[in-house]
């Protein structure tokens, strides 16, 4: 039977989603103006390399907190899911970057990566989730 979530890892999911998605609508925008800015000096360009990596650290740290407050079911078909994501990044891009070559996407095209790699997971664990069912 499932555990029902407490408040206080409640208030960190919402948090951490907050946070996640408000990183990945600013910061980007925060590095493309630093980066475009009438003579970027040094310190400007390192600013702009830390807000990019700073779109993904939130992003990390809530599939951090929901795996750690789910039961021992969730968590392994959580985990599961990400381990089939990762596969599914690693044959994703290299075939989109192939149909581009070939001509059959535009090259003006872009698949964003953190999007990607959620739906991956998401479709990861409701495949384990399926295949879990399927063998009870």
């Amino acid at each position: 039977m499932p555990r029902l979530m407490k408040l206080q890892e409640a208030v960190t999911v919402w948090v951490c989603t907050a946070l996640a998605i408000g990183s990945q609508y600013l910061l980007p925008r925060w590095s493309e103006a630093l980066l475009h800015t009438v003579a970027p000096t040094p310190a400007t360009r390192r600013l702009a390399v830390l807000a990019s990596i700073g779109t993904t650290v939130p992003v990390v740290l809530l599939a951090i907190v929901i795996v750690r407050s789910s039961d021992e079911y969730h968590r392994r078909l959580l985990i599961t899911g990400a381990g089939l994501a990762c596969g599914g990044m690693v044959v994703l891009y290299p075939a989109f970057y192939a149909a581009q070559e070939a001509g059959l996407l535009a090259e003006t095209r872009f698949l964003p990566y953190i999007p990607a790699a959620c739906a991956l997971w998401l479709l990861g664990t409701a495949g384990t989730w399926v295949a879990t069912r399927a063998r009870a």
